[in-house]
């Protein structure tokens, strides 16, 4: 497949993660762009944990469309948008974010609605959980699992103090 074009009319979009390498967002979504003809580039940016409000302003100052967030910028980048849509304001976590005609910054979380259709489709029965990790996606696991019915949702991770902030936030047991 050759490379498309890339014109001063070109909207950029990234995923920011610290790795980045390993994503296949790229992939995936510069496909997707492709197949519905839109004049877009997808692009993996590598930023560190300390740099994403930073590397956001500049982002935004230079018209990028919009980014997907992965590791570890999830609950950062909710802390550092304008304005959170539906289940991120519970999560404390996104997974994207888009600048509004106005300049104002929104962020989303759809790993909330995967995860319950992910369950959903599975079709056993409510029961205990285990979530390894405190992290966004984690946050977005004990959210869904505890609004399908699941429970107790156990948290077990690395830093026993943030697991134990998401169970305060969220429910479950630390």
């Amino acid at each position: 497949m050759a490379e498309p074009s890339v014109t001063g009319a070109t909207r950029l979009l990234a995923i920011l993660g610290d790795p980045v390498e390993h994503s296949l967002s790229p992939r995936m979504h510069q496909a997707f762009i492709e197949w519905a003809g839109v004049d877009a580039r997808y692009v993996p940016v590598r930023v560190a944990a300390g740099d994403l409000s930073r590397a956001l302003e500049d982002l935004a100052a230079h018209g990028v469309a919009g980014v997907n967030l992965t590791v570890p910028h999830k609950t950062a980048g909710a802390r550092w948008v304008d304005a959170l849509e539906g289940v991120a304001r519970e999560v404390g976590a996104i997974i994207a974010i888009r600048w509004t005609e106005d300049g104002r910054s929104v962020g989303f979380n759809t790993d909330v609605a995967g995860l319950r259709r992910a369950l959903d489709d599975a079709g056993g029965a409510p029961g205990p959980a285990l979530v390894l990790g405190a992290g966004g996606a984690a946050r977005a696991a004990v959210l869904a699992l505890t609004k399908e019915g699941y429970g107790p949702v156990h948290v077990l991770a690395r830093r026993p103090v943030e697991a134990a902030r998401l169970v305060a936030l969220l429910g479950g047991v630390a």
